[in-house]
């Protein structure tokens, strides 16, 4: 990739993160643009609340898709930080939508995101309303 494509790939990434902070009822929109980071996700559906490593492929303001070792069960749910540059952080509350063996030990997953709240250094943990509503939806 050249460097104004990478540029421009950037840019397109920043303002997804961008929407997420100013929408209340998240859009259906699903054009994705690229986003490569290395991010861990929080498993809060299950009870161990384990950090799995993954790769995000790409944003929108929807939802991303990702892979990772680890598979997951559709309907799932767990949180992620969105870190971006400058801007304050990003906690989402995603919801896995599909998950696929891809090759190599690795699975293809896509994710919905339920709700979405701006990090502040004061408080960056998980809201204990979004940890019960997973122990909800699984039925504990």
């Amino acid at each position: 990739m050249n460097d104004a494509a990478g540029d421009l790939s950037c840019a397109r990434a920043l303002t997804v993160i961008r929407v997420l902070e100013t929408q209340k009822n998240l859009p259906k929109n699903r054009d994705r643009v690229p986003f490569h980071r290395l991010l861990h996700a929080e498993l809060i559906s299950d009870p161990t609340r384990p950090l799995v490593p993954v790769h995000a492929r790409d944003l929108s303001a929807a939802g991303m898709s990702f892979v990772c070792r680890r598979p997951l069960r559709v309907q799932e749910r767990f949180v992620i930080k969105l870190p971006y540059r400058n801007l304050p952080g990003k906690l989402a509350l995603c919801v896995v939508e599909h998950c696929s063996y891809a090759a190599q030990g690795l699975h293809l997953v896509d994710v919905v995101f339920e709700e979405v709240q701006t990090l502040t250094r004061a408080d960056s943990t998980v809201p204990p309303t979004w940890i019960l509503r997973a122990k909800e939806r699984r039925g504990a």
